[in-house]
């Protein structure tokens, strides 16, 4: 059997337009739509035709260029809480730890939340996840498929105890 390729515009009549966005027509690519966090000027340092040293002459702004970028950065909150005793009755009364902070070493609601994500709206399975998150953040990730064991691992109404 001879196989033969078909013509790129078989059903749709050639309109002798070139391929591309036509002239006038409004992009819908990535939009600057804030201050950069960072500015850095670049400026030529050699020139590329001679070998002259360009660094101590005067250079004009010529092209800007922009680059979205996401820093990963694993944040370690210690907690200190504190115990007193009361003046009053002389009980000892310990401060009562955040929600995140219910045990001795906990993942925080934004690492938790970005698991749901991943488990729950990517379909990642548990064992990438596990890989992912060490790779990211160099955690180890003790994450259990909370579906086996019936505990919500996102629900504001879970009880801590």
């Amino acid at each position: 059997m001879v196989w033969r390729s078909l013509p790129q515009n078989r059903c749709v009549g050639n309109s002798g337009k070139k391929p591309g966005g036509q002239l006038g027509h409004k992009g819908h690519g990535l939009k600057v739509d804030r201050e950069p966090d960072e500015v850095i000027e670049i400026t030529p340092e050699t020139c590329p035709d001679c070998g002259a040293d360009l660094s101590k002459e005067l250079s004009f702004h010529s092209d800007t260029r922009y680059v979205y970028d996401v820093q990963i950065e694993v944040k370690l909150t210690q907690y200190d809480i504190g115990e007193t005793v009361c003046p009053n009755c002389g009980v000892c009364v310990k401060a009562q730890a955040p929600t995140e902070a219910k045990s001795a070493i906990n993942y925080g609601n934004t690492l938790r939340s970005l698991v749901v994500v991943l488990t729950q709206y990517a379909v990642v399975g548990i064992n990438k996840v596990h890989l992912i998150l060490r790779d990211l953040t160099g955690l180890p990730s003790k994450f259990r498929n909370n579906q086996e064991h019936n505990e919500p691992i996102c629900r504001e109404d879970r009880q801590y105890n």
